[in-house]
């Protein structure tokens, strides 16, 4: 292949990036479920193989600047510890699938560091994220529309406990398998936005962009993402505490855009034929969901009964069965966080059982297994921890823990230069309290991988000052 086409084919690939992690899971290709796993293919995953094989012949000519990488080995030894770790993992199958990813994360990252270009394509890059999340924004949107009118999973993509039955509302998912997801991909660009905010004169484009993707990522209703984003605000805010008025300008806008959301969801609720809800009722359950039940403004709760079904697995409603139905949820699905924490507890517990396990791991893929295998009248072999940093810690153990630590070090200490990144890594830290695992999350990772590539060659350095318009002093004299 001619080299040029080459380049062009490989730089195209590379600006393609923020559009496709939007496909996370829809479309897919399912192959059924065993060894307590699904066997699915996203777009997500297909277009990250073509990326790396496209981008091998550079990965080649680079191989010596690699070899002197420090990020680079360190990502290495995370990964050859969870290859040697099929040898005694509990579920080879899983094991053999998830280290496919792991690695092919490995070389998503050895490609981003081949673009000697990277640091000039990266206001392309962030343009083109914006873009996405801005259709995908529409799409969530048309998934409220959905609704309302009563359209089939199949069109809507909506997942069972994401639809009007549950809150009385539908919670956004885009193309992602839940809320959580889809409010995961908003957050970069809405930090980033809104540090381009805070650092530059008032544009309305940028305003009405930030409000938008705002508003649908409170749309998910997803506890995990929206504290990310909290926690994302506040290390922002911290890093530019000086410029107090723009601080304040964002606080209301935050407000202003969560205000929005809530009139949203109580209208959607309100004007659905197929739920028997009110705009009051559906506002106040958000914010009793959100509060983790501390405001308690409904004017009616439900029965408790309804708290029985577990979140995000109630079955389908019929359509003879949604007319006048009062939603499932009556507020804070306490069982959800408390799900969370009795896994976490049991990952915790198998961890400790034994030297080797607090040491080496259970081996990559074992987690179901595992607690299954401990805990058998508790919980089945299909489960997760839901927590990325209880389900290292177990399957990897104090070595693989203390490697995924470090690589998390190095990434904050390689963007100090660049402290307005430090906002993204501190709400993704957040996000994986909230879930773990690789494929659901890839974008997560890249991400983080992309930032790596760039604050490892210090190319951030080079990016043009007027781009996120920082306040920089001329070092020339007049």
């Amino acid at each position: 292949m001619n080299q040029k086409i080459l380049n062009s084919a490989r730089i195209f690939m590379l600006l393609a990036m923020p559009f496709m992690v939007f496909f996370s899971y829809y479309p897919m290709l399912n192959f059924g479920q065993s060894h307590g796993m699904h066997f699915e293919i996203s777009l997500l995953q297909t277009y990250l193989v073509l990326f790396v094989l496209i981008n091998l012949p550079a990965i080649w000519q680079i191989r010596q600047q690699l070899i002197k990488n420090k990020t680079v080995w360190l990502i290495f030894a995370f990964c050859s510890l969870n290859t040697i770790s099929l040898l005694w993992t509990a579920n080879l199958i899983k094991g053999l699938l998830i280290l496919a990813v792991i690695w092919l994360l490995f070389a998503c990252f050895l490609s981003f560091l081949s673009y000697k270009n990277l640091k000039k394509l990266f206001p392309t890059l962030f343009k083109n994220l914006i873009i996405a999340s801005c259709i995908m924004s529409v799409f969530a949107l048309f998934q409220i529309f959905a609704e309302i009118i009563n359209l089939p999973p199949s069109i809507s993509l909506l997942c069972d406990g994401c639809r009007t039955s549950q809150f009385g509302f539908a919670r956004v998912t885009g193309f992602a398998i839940e809320p959580q997801f889809f409010g995961s991909l908003l957050l970069i660009p809405i930090l980033l936005l809104l540090h381009k905010f805070i650092n530059q004169k008032t544009n309305y484009k940028l305003n009405l962009t930030l409000i938008f993707l705002l508003v649908t990522l409170f749309l998910t209703l997803s506890r995990g993402a929206i504290y990310a984003l909290a926690i994302g605000i506040i290390v922002l805010l911290i890093i530019n505490w000086k410029n107090l008025k723009k601080i304040f300008l964002s606080l209301t806008i935050i407000f202003g855009s969560f205000l929005l959301s809530l009139t949203i969801q109580g209208v959607s609720a309100e004007i659905n034929p197929n739920i028997n809800d009110g705009f009051y009722p559906a506002i106040s359950r958000t914010i009793h969901q959100l509060s983790l039940g501390l405001i308690d403004i409904r004017s009616n709760p439900l029965s408790s009964s309804k708290e029985a079904v577990e979140e995000g697995r109630a079955a389908p409603l019929l359509p003879a069965e949604r007319e006048e139905r009062d939603p499932i949820r009556d507020g804070y699905v306490a069982e959800s966080t408390d799900i969370r924490n009795h896994l976490s507890r049991l990952a915790l517990e198998a961890w400790a059982k034994t030297p080797t396990n607090i040491i080496f791991g259970t081996g990559t893929g074992s987690t179901g297994f595992v607690l299954n295998h401990y805990f058998p009248d508790q919980i089945g072999d299909t489960e997760i921890t839901q927590n990325q940093y209880t389900e290292t810690l177990l399957e990897n153990g104090l070595i693989g823990f203390a490697l995924f630590a470090a690589l998390i070090f190095l990434l904050f200490k390689s963007s100090h230069k660049h402290k307005f990144l430090w906002a993204i890594l501190s709400a993704f830290l957040i996000q994986w309290f909230f879930f773990s695992g690789y494929p659901n999350a890839l974008h997560i990772y890249l991400f983080l991988l992309l930032f790596g590539a760039l604050t490892s060659r210090d190319a951030y350095a080079s990016i043009k000052a007027e781009y996120f318009h920082e306040k920089q002093k001329k070092s020339k004299k007049p």
